[in-house]
């Protein structure tokens, strides 16, 4: 019976090739809008990294957080899904845990947030919670992959996540 419960039928030749509508669908949307949102990041002022990045304050959001230990460090990882309209950021991170009430210092604190109300998510994923998880554990692994970089000495990580936040934010957008 355990295994039962955890087997999963692979699709077929035929079940996998229905997914060309998807990518057509998706390379025609890419063709048309890629070429306006790259030039808008291009030609965007550049953004200094001086400060830690902070998240704006809201209380409309899901909130949970877990602990790992990784090379003989605590880290506190706090995620968080967000349905504050005012927010603009598909994903945005921050080197302290959420809610910011505490901070202890012996522990490696990463908050990471999802949008809930950013176009993408509301063309795409709405409030179905099997279109959430996955896009969700993407934004986990960009966000704990940024801070990974930055561990290992990377000094520019952060561009790549705002890079894909204004792409984003342009593709979602409806013509």
């Amino acid at each position: 019976m355990q295994q039962a419960e955890k087997y999963r039928v692979r699709a077929t030749d035929t079940e996998y090739k229905s997914a060309t509508k998807a990518l057509n669908t998706t390379v025609d949307d890419l063709e048309k809008k890629v070429p306006y949102a790259i030039e808008e990041i291009i030609n965007a002022p550049q953004i200094e990294e001086t400060e830690k990045p902070k998240l704006t304050q809201t209380n409309k959001t899901i909130h949970r957080e877990f602990e790992v230990r990784l090379n003989k460090v605590n880290w506190k990882i706090s995620m968080e899904l967000s349905y504050d309209p005012s927010l603009t950021e598909l994903i945005e991170l921050a080197n302290y845990k959420i809610p910011q009430n505490q901070t202890d210092t012996s522990i490696r604190q990463i908050g990471i947030r999802l949008s809930l109300t950013h176009p993408f998510m509301v063309n795409f994923a709405g409030v179905d919670n099997s279109k959430i998880e996955p896009i969700l554990r993407f934004a986990a692994a960009l966000g704990l992959a940024e801070v990974v970089a930055k561990e290992s000495g990377v000094k520019t990580q952060g561009e790549v996540r705002r890079n894909f936040n204004e792409l984003i934010s342009n593709l979602s957008k409806s013509e």
